[in-house]
């Protein structure tokens, strides 16, 4: 089959007819397969770690149990997705889960904003502060070394 063909048919399968036509398809097909597994894995692991961190007041090391409910909740819901309807009932629930999620990064955006004034004031007033104690100090200096001068 070839190629386009094969993308118009299934974008998912597409990369495996490219591999039957390369030498070493096999082992190709292998890798791939592997390398996705181990993607899937390791995105399951920190959405877990993610997952428990914030459902344990942001405790950044939350217990294996905490992992593992979340692991089967998480895994749950994928599979009862991909039962009812497929890899687009999954790409539908990532939009409409991700949605809301955009609401907490852009209060998160704006959070940091007031975070970065309010600390930029507050260094503001630390340097105007030292300033003036240095003026102090030199001005006071100055007055000490001249009474010094004149004896």
């Amino acid at each position: 089959m070839p190629l386009a063909q094969a993308v118009k048919e299934d974008v998912a399968t597409a990369m495996f007819v490219m591999f039957n036509a390369m030498p070493a398809s096999g082992l190709l097909s292998f890798v791939a397969t592997l390398l996705v597994f181990i993607f899937f894995v390791t995105s399951g692991d920190s959405a877990t770690l993610v997952l428990g961190t914030m459902s344990t007041q942001g405790d950044p090391n939350p217990s294996a149990k905490v992992k593992i409910i979340w692991g089967v909740l998480v895994a749950g819901i994928a599979l009862s997705l991909l039962l009812a309807g497929g890899i687009k009932a999954v790409q539908a629930a990532t939009i409409v889960f991700a949605l809301p999620f955009s609401v907490v990064l852009l209060l998160m955006a704006v959070s940091l904003v007031i975070a970065v004034r309010q600390d930029w004031h507050a260094e503001d007033a630390r340097e105007r502060h030292m300033h003036r104690k240095l003026r102090e100090w030199v001005s006071r200096e100055d007055a000490v070394g001249g009474r010094q001068e004149h004896n």
